[in-house]
Parts: C-alpha cells; structure tokens; sequence
C-alpha cells in the first residue's frame, strides 16, 4: 500500500466524515448548539469563518482513521473487522470523551452528550470503512 494511496484513502474518508458531520449538525440542530455556547458566554461556532479550520479537522480525522486502520492490519487483515476497531478506537478519543466531557463541565445536558456520543460512532466507523476501503481495494469486503 503506497503512502500516496493511504493519504487519498484518508482525504476521501475526511470527506465522508465532513458530510456526515453537516449531516447531524443540520438533523440535530446548528442554532440549538450554538444557542447553547451563547448561554455560557461563547462564541457560537457554525459560522463561515469556521469552515475552513472544520474541513481541516474533519480531514485530519479522515486521515487518521485510516492510519489506524492501516496500522491494524497486522492484527486484523485488511478487512472491514480492522476498519470498525478502528473507526470505534478513533470515536472513543473523538467523540466519547469530548461528548462526556463537555456534560462534565456542564456545557452540554446529558441528552446532547449522548445525541452527539451515539452519532459519532456512525461517523467514525463510515469513516474508517471509507478509508480502509479505498485504500485497499475491492479485497476489503473479501
């Protein structure tokens, strides 16, 4: 496997992960969040300005679920077993501690921690698969 491809497979798993992101933003509500940052004094993030350092993390994501996929082939071939290991290893750091942690500190009911805890664990597991699948090819499903 060719960096060159690893690093598409990522840019393409960063893509999904983007989509599926403004896909629970907008099911889940963009001004219920950002109401909830105004209420404790911050600034509302969802506006054009955020963009372009969101598409960057969402791909940096991307990528990164698809280094941990391809570091899990050893372990579990490169088949969609490794890509959910992964994509579940990349949510607990993504999203389960930063869901419980914005509940913790009081920023988020416990409704929104686990609205946005049970989505990313569609979304990081769609982008591992995505990754792990580009990336190696049609023997992926095998």
């Amino acid at each position: 496997m060719s960096a060159a491809r690893l690093f598409g497979a990522g840019l393409a798993a960063g893509a999904t992960n983007l989509v599926l992101g403004f896909t629970f933003a907008h099911f889940y509500g963009v001004e219920k969040l950002q109401a909830v940052l105004r209420d404790h004094g911050l600034r509302a993030i969802g506006e054009p300005k955020d963009a372009i350092p969101h598409t960057i993390v969402r791909l940096l994501f991307g990528i990164g679920a698809t280094l941990l996929f391809w570091a899990l082939i050893p372990r579990f071939g490169a088949t969609p077993r490794a890509a959910l290991v992964a994509g579940l290893f990349a949510w607990a750091f993504v999203y389960a501690y930063t869901a419980w942690g914005h509940h913790h500190i009081g920023l988020f009911t416990v409704s929104m921690a686990w609205a946005m805890a049970m989505w990313g664990i569609a979304e990081m597991v769609a982008t591992a698969m995505v990754g792990g699948w580009i990336a190696t090819g049609r023997g992926f499903w095998r």
